[in-house]
């Protein structure tokens, strides 16, 4: 029997492995807690190693200094509490919680009234602060003898660049405002290489991208934009 690595690294490399690689899909909180309950454990690592899941996701951390801030909100992440089921992250962003305390929705973008001339003064989150990479190389120290590290960054340009813009603004903005667009895309395009370059040098095998941009039925948007801003094709 394969270990996880062994298994993942012969499918890379197109041999076959003992059985189909398994990776973590991004459940619903309500998924996770009816897995413990069922399987009768108390955390999560324990529901990926009884499922035998061949991969360990490793993620960027929230800043010491903005900790000092924030709360950490089960079962979301650290934000600022700002109002009754009113949440705010790193990047200015806003979420109203759910009446059910699970699921939050966008409810405050920070660049909404933005102008192209806005976006080089907007502050992104520095990536070189205390608490942004600690957790990322502790997991990477633990797992990556055994399991194939991914270095997770969805929501990666599309997706990022709507929640801080807001949806409706930025399919808008896709056809009329290229130079905002261009700017902004741009921003977010080095932050992610940079970003990168860190799980790099902990040791990830794999850069986990990813943007939803497809309906039931099509895309969000028109291939030719898609062409044009988000794929080299």
């Amino acid at each position: 029997m394969l270990s996880h690595r062994e298994r993942v690294l012969k499918a890379l490399n197109h041999e076959e492995p003992d059985r189909v690689p398994l990776d973590e899909p991004p459940w619903r909180l309500d998924v996770w807690i009816s897995l413990k309950n069922y399987l009768r454990v108390d955390d999560d690592e324990k529901v990926r190693k009884f499922l035998g899941v061949d991969f360990r996701h490793l993620f960027v951390g929230v800043s010491e200094e903005f900790k000092k801030k924030a709360v950490f909100v089960y079962p979301f992440w650290y934000f600022k509490i700002v109002g009754e089921g009113l949440l705010e992250d790193e990047w200015g962003i806003r979420y109203c919680v759910a009446s059910n305390g699970w699921y939050n929705k966008i409810c405050y973008h920070p660049l909404a009234n933005a102008v192209v001339g806005d976006i080089d003064s907007y502050e992104f989150p520095s990536l070189d602060v205390a608490g942004r990479f600690e957790e990322a190389e502790k997991r990477a120290r633990m797992f990556k003898d055994v399991y194939v590290l991914e270095g997770f960054m969805e929501q990666t340009l599309f997706e990022w660049a709507w929640h801080l813009r807001g949806f409706n603004k930025f399919i808008l903005d896709l056809y009329r405002n290229e130079k905002f667009v261009n700017k902004l895309l741009d921003r977010l395009m080095k932050y992610r290489i940079d970003m990168g370059k860190r799980f790099i040098d902990i040791g990830v095998d794999i850069i986990r991208l990813g943007d939803d941009v497809g309906m039931q039925t099509d895309m969000i948007i028109q291939p030719h934009i898609w062409r044009e801003y988000l794929s080299q094709g």
